[in-house]
């Protein structure tokens, strides 16, 4: 975004000064080299490249070249291809890269990290909530995610390999922000925010600046290159998403535009956004249930047809651990079933799983008869009523840095989450072909060590799915996927959902049709434990 601009070239790259600018009775929070104000010339189009490159604006020390504002170009080489592009004759709108579009793929889009450097100062929260909260607005509109790693913002720099980008200040005075397209290399792909970002500018906030920034970093261009007239014309390396849209977050006012307030996301700055990179994760049901709120004496499995598996372990009528099965049928609005079992009542070192039949998989961690991790199975023929399976296993006593999990064919997956020997999250898996007396594999992961802020499922397909409850880089509960197709050494997905990051009053279960059904047990606005499903991709 550019500070100032009364005379304003070819949408490139001269940039008058301050003084300057306010003689010309602009407004603040303009880029350098374009403008939310422009004064628009079409007077300089015989200019040679020298006479371009003179005028061009260099940042020191990076000798990045700035176009358009917020565009940087890397080399003089780009810089020159710039020049070729600009001077040949001649809705939300993709970059293209030599005719194919500029995004980021599958993978990448969901994993966008950057870190926010600690030279903000004083300014450094207020800097990472702008990011969160214009970030958020893109997220909310199309599959995207920008993860905030707040462990990289003391080592913050374009050097650093460990996040996608970094956001830096500067005090150049040349612009307000500047940003990067997804074809950019590491070096360049920083947003740079100038000390003008923190004064006045006018209608703009932080956050609107830095919506307009990300609007880059996703690959979008400005907008007002479409006009076709004078310095907003910019080049013809782009597709359009959508029919022009003159109030769109990436258009200059100045150019024909409408919008006059902060930079906001229209509704054609979000369907553009979707037809690139798809629809934005979204509930497909919220929902109290007849169970009144629950607590940690309550745990919960999901059947494959979505049934909600309530196990009440302790503080039973029957004196017996009870099954308590809410409908999927009714939208969990009844119960299909109420039952003691055969299992007396049972604590904090139970885990359960519902098998692919219906069966219920208990797992009995320590304090076992075997000193081993036991599997103890009730039958769903007998309505629980009695067991198909009683025995130790080949995996010692576990504790509370263990989590279970059984994969269709009844495999019993074990994840070690912290203490491990290869420091990263383990999965250790239990053959149900060996009766559970031998592995299948053991494995390390790309996972760091985890703690009770993760919970762990086994998608259909036996991918791995780790739920990230808090403290997360979205400021939301996160999915990060490891796939099984090859022995969980890689991530199918990393991405933030809807739901705001959790505590330990919610469980999570992903359903067959890989929904992520979240479980809030209590401290819930119906005063019973609700059912929250997002779909997954």
């Amino acid at each position: 975004m550019k500070i100032n601009s009364c005379s304003w070239i070819l949408a490139a790259v001269r940039v008058v000064s301050i003084s300057a600018f306010a003689a010309c009775g602009g407004s603040p929070g303009t880029e350098a080299g374009s403008s939310e104000d422009e004064s628009i010339s079409s007077t300089s189009v015989s200019m040679s490249f020298e006479e371009f490159e003179a005028n061009a604006y260099q940042e020191p020390g990076t000798g990045v070249y700035i176009v358009d504002g917020d565009i940087p170009l890397e080399s003089h080489a780009k810089l020159k291809e710039f020049y070729d592009q600009h001077f040949q004759n001649g809705a939300l709108i993709v970059n293209r890269v030599n005719s194919v579009d500029d995004r980021w793929s599958t993978t990448q889009k969901r994993s966008l990290s950057y870190c926010v450097s600690t030279a903000f100062g004083s300014r450094h929260d207020s800097v990472v909530q702008a990011m969160a909260s214009a970030a958020n607005d893109w997220q909310a509109s199309a599959d995207v995610r920008l993860i905030y790693d707040r462990a990289q913002d003391g080592n913050c720099t374009s050097l650093n390999p460990n996040v996608v980008f970094d956001v830096n200040p500067v005090n150049l005075g040349q612009y307000s922000a500047r940003a990067f397209f997804p074809s950019y290399p590491r070096p360049i792909r920083n947003i740079l925010i100038d000390e003008v970002a923190f004064g006045s500018q006018g209608p703009w906030t932080l956050t609107g600046i830095l919506r307009h920034e990300i609007g880059h970093v996703l690959g979008f261009r400005h907008e007002h290159t479409r006009v076709g007239i004078g310095g907003c014309y910019e080049d013809g390396n782009w597709r359009p998403l959508t029919t022009y849209d003159s109030a769109s977050v990436m258009h200059y006012p100045s150019c024909m535009g409408i919008n006059t307030g902060d930079l906001v996301l229209t509704q054609k700055d979000r369907d553009g956004a979707r037809a690139l990179y798809g629809i934005a994760l979204h509930f497909s049901l919220h929902t109290g249930t007849p169970l009144g709120e629950t607590d940690d004496r309550w745990a919960f499995a999901i059947a494959d047809n979505g049934d909600l598996f309530s196990i009440l372990k302790s503080g039973t009528g029957t004196h017996s651990t009870e099954v308590h099965i809410l409908s999927a049928a009714s939208n969990y609005q009844s119960f299909s079933m109420h039952t003691g079992t055969a299992l007396g009542e049972t604590g904090g070192n139970w885990a359960f799983a519902v098998a692919a039949n219906r069966d219920l998989v208990g797992i009995l961690k320590s304090g076992t008869g075997t000193h081993s991790t036991e599997v103890h199975i009730l039958s769903a023929a007998s309505n629980y009523q009695s067991f198909s399976m009683h025995t130790g296993t080949a995996l010692g006593e576990t504790g509370g840095n263990w989590a279970f999990a059984v994969a269709a064919n009844r495999d019993l997956v074990g994840i070690l989450k912290s203490g491990t020997g290869t420091h990263s999250t383990e999965v250790h898996i239990l053959s149900a072909a060996s009766n559970y007396q031998s592995f299948n594999l053991h494995t390390g992961t790309p996972l760091e060590q985890t703690d009770d802020s993760w919970e762990f499922a086994v998608a259909a397909n036996r991918d791995l799915v780790g739920v990230h409850k808090r403290n997360t880089g979205t400021y939301s509960t996160e999915v990060h996927v490891l796939s099984a197709a090859n022995n969980y050494q890689s991530f199918s997905m990393h991405t933030g959902t809807p739901i705001e990051e959790t505590d330990q009053s919610w469980q999570f279960l992903v359903s067959r049709q890989r929904d992520l059904v979240g479980v809030k047990k209590n401290g819930t606005g119906t005063r019973s434990t609700e059912v929250h499903i997002v779909d997954l991709p």
